[in-house]
């Protein structure tokens, strides 16, 4: 937790800044077995991770912004929790995916309460 805290947003003022709110299109469901994630469309993964970019004190690795996590398998038993995804998946596969918009930058630690989380941009 402490680390998190330490943790700050690169405030950029140039043209190419990419601002809040942010629209985040998808495309559609990723193909992972695990849960429902919504694939994130490509030119909206590049500005979510210029965002990314700017947060000072990340540890260095993998910084993909590929998808939005709706469903996942916690403490359920997995053939039915699986069986339910591929029913979401296939009742949904004719759908439009549209957008959400992104309005704050915000960092929880999991399984904290929502409202420890720190706010690292926007309201």
């Amino acid at each position: 937790k402490n680390q998190a805290r330490m943790l700050r947003y690169e405030q950029d003022l140039t043209v190419a800044d990419v601002s809040l709110p942010l629209n985040i299109d998808f495309d559609g469901w990723m193909t992972w077995e695990a849960g429902c994630y919504l694939s994130v469309e490509q030119s909206c993964r590049r500005k979510l991770e210029s965002l990314l970019d700017k947060i000072m004190g990340l540890p260095q690795g993998s910084r993909k912004c590929d998808h939005m996590s709706l469903y996942r398998s916690r403490k359920y038993p997995w053939h039915e929790f699986r069986a339910a995804v591929k029913r979401i998946k296939h009742d949904t596969n004719t759908q439009r995916w549209g957008s959400v918009e992104g309005v704050s930058i915000r960092l929880k630690i999991m399984q904290d309460a929502y409202e420890d989380c720190i706010v690292l941009a926007g309201k």
